[in-house]
Parts: C-alpha cells; sequence; structure tokens
C-alpha cells in the first residue's frame, strides 16, 4: 500500500486481496497512530512486517497479550507472524474513503464477529473453489475466457523500487507475479478460465 502525508493521520491507498469484503482496493484509509498497547482483538491496524520494514500491512488484530499481536487478514486462510514493539509504529484504521465516500469498520467484539463471518465465507468459497476444479478438469470455461490481451498490468513500486506486479481484469484482480518461482499465482475463480502457462509470455522486467 502507499502512504501519503497527513497533518493528524496517515493516509493510505489499499491493494491486494488479504482484506477485500473489508476493504476494496484504492480505498483510501486514515489511520491514527496508538500505543503498542492500546489495540484489541478485532480492531484494525496498520504496521510493518518483521524484517520488511518498508513494507505496511493493514490487517485485523485477532489475539493478543502484552507483548505479542497475532494479526490476521479477514481473507486469507491463515494468520501473520506475530508482532511486537521491534515491528515499529502501530496505527489504528479509523474510517476510508470508497469513490468519494466515507466508510467506517468494526473493532473490538464486533469486528471479531466480522472477521469470523469472512473467515467462514472465505473456507466456503476456497472448497467450493476446489470442486469446481476438479468438476472442470477440462476446463471448459475457458473457452470463454476474456483474451489475455484484455488484462491489465500493473506494478506496485515504493521509492522507486518495484515490489508487485498483478493483472486485471476491469479493475477485478487476476493474478499476482510470483518472482521468485517467475510465475503468476492466479486468483480465486480466475483459476477456472486461465492457467500459468496462458500468462507465462507477461514477464515483468
Amino acid at each position: 500500500m502507499n502512504r501519503e502525508n497527513s497533518e493528524e493521520l496517515e493516509v493510505l491507498r489499499t491493494f491486494g486481496n488479504s482484506m477485500l469484503g473489508v476493504f476494496s482496493p484504492g480505498d483510501k484509509i486514515f489511520a491514527r497512530k496508538i500505543d503498542f498497547s492500546s489495540p484489541q482483538a478485532g480492531d484494525i491496524i496498520v504496521f510493518t512486517q518483521n524484517n520488511r520494514k518498508q513494507r505496511l500491512v493493514v490487517h485485523r488484530i485477532i489475539k493478543r497479550n502484552e507483548d505479542r499481536i497475532l494479526t490476521h487478514g479477514d481473507n486469507n486462510l491463515l494468520p501473520d507472524r506475530p508482532i511486537t514493539r521491534k515491528n515499529g509504529d502501530i496505527y489504528l484504521v479509523e474510517k476510508a474513503l470508497r469513490n468519494g465516500e466515507p466508510v467506517y469498520f468494526s473493532h473490538g467484539a464486533q469486528g471479531m464477529q466480522d472477521f469470523y463471518q469472512h473467515q467462514r465465507k472465505k473456507k466456503l468459497v476456497q472448497k467450493l473453489r476446489q470442486i469446481i476444479r476438479r468438476a472442470f478438469s477440462c476446463a471448459p470455461l475457458r473457452l470463454f475466457a476474456p483474451s489475455v490481451k484484455l488484462l491489465e498490468y500493473k506494478e506496485f513500486r515504493r521509492q522507486g523500487i518495484r515490489f508487485k506486479a498483478m493483472l486485471f481484469y476491469k479493475n477485478r484482480p487476476v493474478a499476482v507475479f510470483d518472482f521468485k518461482r517467475r510465475c503468476w499465482r492466479i486468483n480465486n475463480w480466475w483459476l477456472l478460465f486461465y492457467t500459468p502457462e496462458m500468462l507465462a509470455h507477461i514477464i515483468p522486467e
């Protein structure tokens, strides 16, 4: 996500899928700096990951004690590595702007209820996707897939350094490039339409 300057709040632009259902790509998030001891389970915070001080993450707290905080993206199947005070400053998400309209988010106990609901949907979608992938092993839907030429390639950079590359179809994320394996990881239902081989000729330079 990208950071802008603000007099009172940190202003961030979201991207990616880990908090879909809560945020939409491009949401403008307003977050207030807080003490490490302040946020509780269910709160949505902004923090930096271990050994990746330049990468800001917006996820929900699902568990904490005095020294450690465990976070989890509502749309992820697995939690993050615990964070400590060594991770640096923490910011509490207060609101977002989506298409110019303010959006507010639940925290605390209600936030945890929202998290569990999102997780149930995610796991259900995961199971359905596995069933559909087996049922469509011959992939007839790929005959009706939007042309690869219609996919929009976007790069995300911070301080001039590229850290992410994605493909979109009409602003919907289709695939994320895995720079270690040099291949595309296709998102969710798009697996019914595309294979990594179909996208192999699109190689970030």
